[in-house]
Formats: structure tokens, C-alpha cells, sequence
């Protein structure tokens, strides 16, 4: 059984996360979601590289290969503590908050074996929140990391303007098997 435990606190002192991801906003108050399978999901990042200098370096470059957008700020909210007993896994999940700037025309992910574009939704932050989360098991600690990345975004001047109470669909996913 897999367990996600949220922490709204700094990384474990000697630990480093295995996995960065963000919750993409935008100026205008909406949330950028990546639909795969049908569903959608409310962060994207990936492994730290080696190359990348920090988790904000790998979020953005991991936000570009995948749903081809640009951030411009990037914070820390907390992490996710991935348990998985049955394969001897413990690994801590850095999560942050990015604000698009740049919306670019979807391409496959690079990293995919096949030809997958992920679909991209722009959401009214309060529409996104109550979108099912998938596996059941992360939806607690994912209403936590939404409410600290909202809660950052505010604090911290992500947000312009009046919301965005608006859906946009900007592309839909696309999987063709090689």
C-alpha cells in the first residue's frame, strides 16, 4: 500500500528530494492542470537532474519538456513523505508553487517512450480544488499542498488583477503507441 504524507515545513536536515513538482498558477488566478489518462493532475515535475543548480531550475525545466510553458517565480511550499512498504520505498517529494508566464504549443514529452502530448487545462483555482485526485490515497495530502501553494502565491504577489473565473481547454492529450 502507498502512503503520501504531507509536511508544510523545510526538507529533512541531510535530506534531499528524489522528485520536484509545482503547482502551476497563473497571473490571472487560475491553476495550469496536465491531464493524463482521462485525468487530471495538479502538479508536473519530475527527477532532480544533475545539471539542474536547484529545485527551481528542475521545475522549470521539467515544466518546459513536458507541458511547454515558462515560470517566472518559483517557491518552496513543502514535501511529500512517498511510502511504499510492499517495494522498500521511502523517498521525499519536494513540492513548490510556479507562476506561468508562457504558454507555448503543446509537443510530446520528450521523456515518454511513445508519443504522448499531456492535455493542459487552465482552471479557476476554486474548479481545480474540487477536481478528483488520483490515486485516492494522495487526495488528503493534496488539498494540503494546494492550500500552501495558493496561500503562497497570494503572499507572495503571483496574482494580478482580478481571477479568472473562466475554463480554457488549450489542448487535449494525445497517446500514439510506437
Amino acid at each position: 500500500m502507498e502512503k503520501f504524507i504531507w509536511h508544510e515545513e523545510n526538507l529533512p536536515k541531510g535530506r534531499k528530494p528524489e522528485r520536484v513538482h509545482a503547482v502551476l498558477v497563473t497571473k490571472d488566478g487560475r491553476m495550469l492542470l496536465r491531464y493524463k489518462n482521462g485525468s487530471p493532475l495538479k502538479v508536473t515535475g519530475g527527477h532532480i537532474d544533475p545539471e539542474d543548480i536547484d529545485m527551481c531550475s528542475a521545475v522549470a525545466r521539467e515544466v518546459l519538456e513536458e507541458i511547454d510553458c515558462k515560470i517566472d517565480k518559483c517557491d518552496f511550499i513543502g514535501y511529500l513523505e512517498y511510502i511504499n512498504e510492499a517495494e522498500n520505498v521511502h523517498e521525499i517529494w519536494a513540492r513548490m508553487v510556479a507562476r506561468v508566464t508562457e504558454i507555448l504549443p503543446a509537443q510530446p514529452d520528450p521523456a515518454c517512450k511513445d508519443i504522448w502530448t499531456y492535455g493542459r487545462v487552465l482552471e479557476p483555482i476554486e474548479k481545480a480544488r474540487e477536481e478528483e485526485v488520483v490515486p485516492a490515497e494522495l487526495t488528503e495530502a493534496m488539498r494540503g499542498v494546494l492550500d500552501a501553494a495558493i496561500r503562497a502565491a497570494q503572499e507572495k504577489g503571483y496574482f494580478e488583477g482580478a481571477m479568472n473565473t473562466q475554463t480554457e481547454v488549450l489542448n487535449v492529450e494525445e497517446h500514439i503507441k510506437r
